[in-house]
C-alpha cells in the first residue's frame, strides 16, 4: 500500500497541454536531469536533478543520510528522508537542446509542440505567460540555472 502514496509523488511524469494523456517516467527512463522543475510561483521546488535521473545506483549500505536524490515519492532534505508537497501545478523547463537530449520519453511524439505535449516560446517572458506564471520569477529561476550551469 505504501507505493499508493509515495508513487503518486514520483517525480511529475509528464503530462500533455490537455492533462488527458501521461507518460510513465518509470518504465521509459527519468528525463529530469535535461530540464528544471517549477511550480505555479515560476520557481524551483525540489532537486531537480540527482542520482535516479543520472542512473547511479547507491552501494549497498551506503549512508542514505548523506546521499541526495528522490527515491519513491521521498526526497533526502537535511539528512532525512519526507515526503515534500508538490505545489498545485508544475511545468517542466527545458530547451531545445534538452529536447534533442531527451527531455521527453524516446518515441512519445516527433512534434511536441504540434501534439500538445510542450509550449515553444522564443523568450522565458513569452513562455511564462503561456503557461501562467510570473515571469520576473521564471526569468531569475532560469538565469540562475543557467548561471550555475555555466560555472559547472
Amino acid at each position: 500500500m505504501w507505493h499508493m502514496h509515495s508513487g503518486a509523488c514520483w517525480w511529475l511524469a509528464p503530462r500533455n497541454l490537455d492533462n488527458t494523456a501521461f507518460t510513465q517516467t518509470q518504465q521509459t527512463g527519468l528525463t529530469k536531469e535535461f530540464g528544471i522543475t517549477v511550480g505555479v510561483n515560476g520557481r524551483r521546488f525540489y532537486n531537480d536533478w540527482d542520482a535516479c535521473a543520472a542512473g547511479d545506483v547507491l552501494p549497498i549500505g551506503s549512508d542514505l543520510a548523506t546521499n541526495v536524490g528522490y527515491r519513491h515519492g521521498a526526497t533526502q532534505w537535511g539528512g532525512r528522508w519526507i515526503h515534500l508537497s508538490l505545489p498545485p501545478k508544475a511545468w517542466f523547463i527545458f530547451d531545445a537542446d534538452g529536447l534533442a537530449a531527451g527531455a521527453l520519453p524516446e518515441g512519445l511524439t516527433a512534434d511536441p509542440v504540434a501534439d500538445g505535449w510542450a509550449y515553444s516560446a522564443n523568450t522565458i517572458e513569452e513562455l511564462a505567460s503561456q503557461i501562467e506564471v510570473p515571469a520576473e520569477e521564471l526569468v531569475k529561476t532560469v538565469s540562475t540555472w543557467n548561471r550555475f550551469c555555466d560555472e559547472g
